[in-house]
């Protein structure tokens, strides 16, 4: 699994949680974009095929993220959501993936990133 399908397939676990731990809330804050983009699998066969292409897809989920760990970080369901694994797992992916640097939010350089015995290899085990 490749760095864009991880970021993608955990973001997509943690929306899944969430609509069964707390699906009003989500349905509350969702970009109707989010279905059309993590309604099935992210595979690699799936992605675009431009490397361009791709560092826009991984703008947007990144971009998705953030506006996901934000309205985490603002609800009044905050302490209940915070608890969740997939929300803990994605956190954590999100911050060794991404950065934000002069407003703009980018994929890290491998040199910005944890060590790779670190890094979280499996959007549904944190173990793994």
């Amino acid at each position: 699994m490749n760095r864009l399908e991880r970021v993608g397939e955990t973001l997509r676990a943690t929306l899944n949680t969430l609509a069964v731990e707390a699906p009003q809330w989500l349905t509350s804050i969702a970009d109707p974009e989010w279905f059309k983009r993590y309604g099935r699998r992210i595979e690699n066969f799936n992605l675009p095929k431009t490397e361009t292409a791709r560092t826009q897809l991984a703008t947007e989920i990144g971009a998705d993220g953030k506006k996901l760990l934000q309205a985490i970080e603002g609800s009044d369901a905050r302490a209940e959501l915070i608890k969740l694994e997939s929300v803990k797992l994605f956190r954590r992916m999100w911050e060794e993936q991404f950065v934000e640097a002069d407003g703009k939010l980018r994929f890290r350089e491998v040199k910005e990133m944890p060590s790779p015995a670190a890094l979280i290899i499996s959007p549904y085990d944190s173990e793994a």
